[in-house]
């Protein structure tokens, strides 16, 4: 198992929100001030290929010993399957934060008591890291932070080193409390509608928004990755793989469409059996579809019909090809015309709206 793959490792899921410290472009914290953004800065090191940031948020060496022998070894091999990895192309490993969660401090007191005690740090916590990988799967980064004698925060990348300061980090259960993400994926502008696949209406609007703004990034964050075998995982992969070579080939010139006219609440579909086999079949937690009406160029109003998925993670992802994977979508195209309307946010003219 490479260097890279060993510092993914799996742990789950999801709910509360709870905000935090500085921001990076992507939208999660940043720097050493908090042990969120030092556990975000680490992974961010991954997916940049970037040695310098390793070295500013990892701990640098300490203690005595086998342990701190194996440690400098453990950095210095780190550090060259980095700069290996910079030099070839961008295809393989994480790809970028999907979700941070709150830093938590371990259930037994050993860790903390024996970090101070031995090497004067301050503290001792966990952060679950969730990134997407290219190929779209989801890995989790269970990070191991220390707080220093200065009052940053460090990351211990191989916690088996000194298990001492570890003891009990894989036993946590999942986390839940989630960090908010500070902006809308991509930047785009706030349309006044969901976003963020936090609510199958997000990810639906998000959805509609790929094919406005010609986003190949933002159609893969919020569609299903491949999922399950044989023909059917073939003519999924083949019809993401086409339509983001559509997208990314669009002219913005070319008939399509242009705004989110109106947004209905989700609804699950009135047969049980999408959910029961989605669940079954793949571990998703729910099936349900949105109605979203978008204007296209020459003032015609077409409404996508668009089944959303709740995955393992517990974030909604939209399935794209129903017709590929029928017993997930059974009955879609059947259901009643939707009624309810999500509310859309106003802002006065030339203000911006809340995020």
């Amino acid at each position: 198992m490479s260097i890279l793959r060993r510092s993914l490792i799996l742990a789950v899921v999801a709910a509360a929100m709870v905000p935090l410290a500085a921001w990076a472009d992507d939208g999660y914290p940043v720097g050493t001030d908090t042990p969120e953004g030092a556990a975000c800065d680490f992974a961010r090191a991954f997916i940049r290929r970037d040695v310098v940031l390793f070295e500013q948020v990892t701990l640098p060496p300490f203690g005595g010993g086998k342990s701190r022998a194996a440690y400098e070894r453990f950095l210095a091999d780190t550090k060259s399957a980095i700069r290996k990895e910079s030099k070839r192309p961008a295809d393989r490993g994480p790809k970028e934060i999907s979700q941070v969660f709150a830093a938590r401090s371990l259930g037994k007191s050993g860790p903390a008591s024996y970090g101070y005690a031995t090497f004067d740090f301050r503290d001792v916590k966990f952060v679950d890291v969730i990134v997407v990988l290219y190929g779209g799967e989801m890995a989790i980064n269970r990070t191991l932070v220390v707080m220093d004698k200065t009052g940053r925060w460090r990351v211990h990348p191989a916690p088996n080193i000194h298990p001492l300061l570890s003891d009990g980090l894989n036993q946590e259960s999942a986390s839940t409390k989630e960090v908010e993400r500070k902006q809308t994926p991509s930047g785009l502008p706030d349309d006044g509608y969901p976003v963020g696949t936090d609510t199958p209406e997000g990810a639906a609007c998000d959805f509609a928004r790929a094919f406005i703004h010609h986003d190949v990034a933002l159609f893969e964050r919020v569609t299903l990755p491949p999922f399950g075998g044989g023909q059917s995982r073939a003519a999924y992969e083949r019809f993401l793989a086409d339509s983001k070579s559509a997208i990314s080939k669009k002219n913005k010139v070319v008939r399509g469409p242009l705004e989110i006219s109106k947004v209905f609440a989700a609804r699950s579909l009135s047969m049980s059996g999408p959910a029961s086999y989605g669940y079954a079949a793949f571990d998703f937690q729910d099936v349900k579809f949105v109605d979203v009406a978008v204007v296209w160029d020459g003032g015609e109003i077409v409404t996508n019909r668009t089944l959303v998925i709740m995955d393992k993670t517990r974030r909604w992802r939209v399935h794209p090809a129903p017709n590929i994977h029928t017993l997930l979508s059974a009955g879609l195209d059947q259901e009643s015309p939707s009624t309810k309307e999500v509310e859309r946010k106003q802002t006065p003219p030339g203000e911006p709206r809340e995020k």
